[in-house]
């Protein structure tokens, strides 16, 4: 069997095809993998990988065994180096090994304070969901899943300079994750690093283009740096696409009355949009839709970002709306008076 082996092997450098070689050391490395013994199978892949560089599948197990030996920072390293080096294909499936490895819990004991973590996340007791994130890191310091739970909670808890280096580390780590630079771009936000804020928060659009809060976060964003036509047109872009999204509907139609000034339209269509959204929310429709990275445990993390009650939002929005066209009104006929 073994003489087959290398001759099978020896018969495929030979031919000089497309074909990964097998070899003897590939069926080692798969077998300590299987039999989880990690610092062995490293040897075994790193064996491979001097055989055949570019070898994804020596790679991805290599990347594997270094995660389960405590090296996941060294394996994603890997990962990344290998995504960069690679054609599309190939970098997604390495950004899609990555996005697992990076977030694998390595115990059950500390998924299950990281468990704890989430309820209480969800529940909206952020200092102490902090504290059990805080707790599951002391024992895997390098787990992009606690990192980013611990920057919603921090985000969502106002202390964005902590958020901002916690999510940094997780991007870091993880470039692949478009939910990383959400939260960063928001904590970013907040400590006044507005074009940084546009950066992240831009990129995370345009990987999730369903999400809700990436793309009302961005034009907030954006705003603030100055930008305000471009976030007027990304929330009217936004709400055209998804027109159940009522938070971004919302959010329209405040920075239309904010920013109307004299602008009759403006005040207009920002009445248009409040109508819309209050006739959504009488007949039950759900508030922010379904984003593409949501799950149901993603809708009590949002809870602490979106009006606790919108129908009252916009009722006291559009009370501002009929002032200012009262107060236009009023200016118009001051001046056929004259």
């Amino acid at each position: 069997m073994i003489l087959a082996l290398l001759l099978l092997a020896q018969g495929s450098l030979a031919a000089g095809n497309d074909l990964e070689p097998y070899s003897l050391s590939s069926t080692e490395a798969y077998q300590l993998l299987s039999d989880r013994k990690w610092p062995e199978a490293v040897i075994a892949f790193r064996s491979m990988l001097k055989q055949s560089p570019d070898s994804t599948q020596a790679i991805l197990g290599l990347a594997r065994a270094l995660v389960f030996s405590g090296r996941r920072e060294e394996a994603l390293s890997l990962l990344i180096r290998a995504a960069e080096d690679q054609g599309r294909s190939k970098r997604q499936k390495f950004g899609a090994r990555a996005n697992v490895l990076s977030k694998i819990f390595l115990t059950n004991s500390t998924f299950q304070i990281y468990q704890e973590g989430v309820n209480l996340l969800l529940s909206g007791k952020y200092r102490l969901a902090r504290e059990r994130f805080d707790r599951a890191l002391e024992v895997e310091a390098d787990n992009v899943e606690l990192l980013v739970r611990t920057g919603q909670v921090l985000v969502l808890d106002g202390d964005f300079d902590s958020a901002a280096e916690r999510l940094r580390l997780a991007r870091r780590l993880n470039p692949f994750e478009p939910v990383i630079r959400v939260w960063l771009g928001r904590a970013m936000h907040k400590r006044g690093e507005h074009r940084e804020a546009v950066a992240e928060l831009r990129s995370a659009v345009s990987e999730l283009p369903d999400s809700e809060h990436a793309a009302v976060w961005l034009a907030e964003a954006m705003i603030s740096n100055g930008q305000r036509p471009g976030a007027i047109r990304l929330l009217e872009e936004h709400v055209k696409r998804w027109p159940f999204h009522l938070n971004a509907l919302v959010s329209l139609a405040r920075y239309r009355l904010i920013f109307a000034a004299r602008d009759e339209v403006g005040v207009w269509a920002a009445r248009k949009d409040l109508q819309v959204a209050l006739s959504r929310v009488s007949s039950g429709s759900v508030p922010g839709g379904m984003d593409g990275e949501m799950t149901e445990r993603h809708f009590g993390i949002l809870r602490g970002i979106w009006p606790a009650d919108l129908k009252s939002e916009i009722a006291r929005l559009l009370e501002q709306v009929e002032a200012r066209v009262a107060a236009q009104k009023q200016m118009r006929a001051d001046g056929l008076k004259e």
